[in-house]
Formats: C-alpha cells, sequence, structure tokens
C-alpha cells in the first residue's frame, strides 16, 4: 500500500522530519495546550491505494478554515478523498471548523477510477475528538448511516463506470442521550399458529431476537438486525425452529438485543 503525504508552505522553508518520539511528545504537548481544537482523519482505501483527508475544529480561528487539496501526482491515484466547501465546489484535504453547532456536517467526496470495485473509509483517531460530540457518516447514494464511535469502518461498491461518491459526516453536539428501557410482553402462545411478543421501546434500535434451550443453545431466529421503532413492536415467531422443524414440547427462553445507533 502506498501513501502520500503533502504540506502547505506559505514561504519557501526547510522541511524537518523529527523523530517519531519526538513528534509524539510534541502532538501530547499541543494537546495539552488546546484542549479544545481536534483534528481527525478520514481514510479511503481501494486495491492498495489510499487517500487521507482531515478535519475537525481550530477554536483560536473566527472563521472556517479549509485547504484545498493539491493536485493529483504524476502517476495519479486510483482513489481520491477530499472535503468540500460550503458551496461544494472546491475540494479540502483539510477542513477545519471554528467550531460546532448543535447540528453540523461535514460534506465528502470521494473519487474512485476503478469500477465495481471495494471502497473501505475508516477514521482511525475518531478518539480524539470531545467526548460529547456524536459523529455519524452517511451515504448519500444509499442512505446508510454508520454511528461513528461504535463502528471503525464502512464500505461500498463502485458502479460500472468511474463515479464520485457524496457522503457526509454529521455531528451533534447535544450529548444529552437518554437510556435505552424496553418491555416485553408474550401477546399470543399457540403451537399451531405459533407466538407473538410484544417489545416497547423508549426509543428507535436495531432488535436481534433469539429462542433458546435451557442449555442456551440458540434453536431458533425471531429477527435479525430489524429496525424497531420507539413505542410498541411485534416479534411473531412460527414455533419452529431455524431448519423449519417443530420444536418439542418443554421450557424455552426468548433473548432480546436491542442497540441504538450510540451503541
Amino acid at each position: 500500500m502506498t501513501s502520500t503525504y503533502w504540506f502547505l508552505a506559505k514561504t519557501a522553508c526547510e522541511l524537518i522530519v523529527p523523530s517519531p518520539t519526538t513528534a509524539a511528545s510534541r502532538a501530547r504537548s499541543q494537546k495539552t495546550r488546546n484542549s479544545r481544537d481536534w483534528l481527525a482523519t478520514l481514510r479511503a482505501e481501494l486495491d492498495g491505494d489510499a487517500g487521507n483527508a482531515y478535519f475537525g475544529i481550530l477554536s483560536r480561528t473566527r472563521r472556517n478554515k479549509g485547504i484545498a487539496r493539491p493536485p493529483a501526482p504524476m502517476n495519479s491515484r486510483l482513489l481520491d478523498v477530499s472535503f468540500l466547501d460550503r458551496e461544494a465546489t472546491t475540494p479540502l484535504g483539510v477542513d477545519l471548523r471554528a467550531q460546532v453547532g448543535r447540528a453540523d456536517a461535514w460534506n465528502l467526496a470521494v473519487r474512485a477510477a476503478r469500477p465495481n470495485s471495494r471502497v473501505t473509509l475508516t477514521w482511525p483517531d475518531l478518539g480524539g475528538a470531545p467526548k460529547q460530540l456524536r459523529f455519524y457518516l452517511v451515504d448519500e447514494a444509499t442512505g446508510a448511516r454508520r454511528y461513528m464511535r461504535t463502528t471503525t469502518g464502512y464500505s461500498f461498491q463502485t458502479g460500472s463506470m468511474s463515479e464520485e461518491r457524496r457522503l457526509r459526516i454529521e455531528v451533534a453536539s447535544d450529548i444529552t442521550v437518554s437510556r435505552l428501557t424496553a418491555k416485553l410482553n408474550v401477546l399470543s402462545s399457540n403451537r399451531v399458529s405459533g407466538f407473538n411478543f410484544s417489545l416497547t421501546l423508549s426509543k428507535a434500535a436495531t432488535v436481534r431476537a433469539r429462542i433458546l434451550s435451557p442449555s442456551g443453545r440458540a434453536v431458533a431466529v425471531v429477527a435479525q438486525e430489524r429496525a424497531a421503532r420507539e413505542g410498541q413492536n411485534f416479534l411473531p415467531w412460527n414455533g419452529k425452529s431455524a431448519s423449519g422443524a417443530a420444536l418439542s414440547r418443554g421450557v424455552y427462553l426468548l433473548e432480546v438485543t436491542a442497540t441504538t445507533e450510540e451503541g
């Protein structure tokens, strides 16, 4: 895998690359001096090629600060990832904001030169951002949404032609996250017509439900990664095993796992 690194110099200068130990020490010192500032990496990978774009907060500036993406090198990459300015016209290698509102977003463009390939996006250093911020990656082409605090990456397939994929990183600073509560009831139970369970949630979540034997072995699946809304939801089960065979009489357990976007 090859990686390209670049920097912006306003005047002629000499580039000195410090040792990793010195660089790490300076980074820790800088983080201490500017506790409100943070910088995160959005990395894209495709068939051994990779590109990075950066976003974050630079509180000492009064306006948003973007650094345009430099021209592509002579051996042009298969992949390019950049943020877009407010007008969505200028690709930015670095997009820094003076602050984050209660709801804000960074617009992202990924250009893949190879058709029918798998592009993977990762965010390896998001942990440096303040804990009160929630990050969501949204694919505008499919509507797919990932909570970036509890996932490590997102992949999509390119089309039959070279294309630009638009995504956005939504950020919410209101960290008042309510606790998920759930209530489970059995509405009906009949070996002939099956069973119907009621699951009431305090907020929307993704639900998995399984039937377990007394020893804890899974014998049937009631719901697999099913989107459940806030309020009452129904989980029907026909009383049969995963293979379609009728289960013998006895005691079984219903295991339900509900996961919100916040994890």
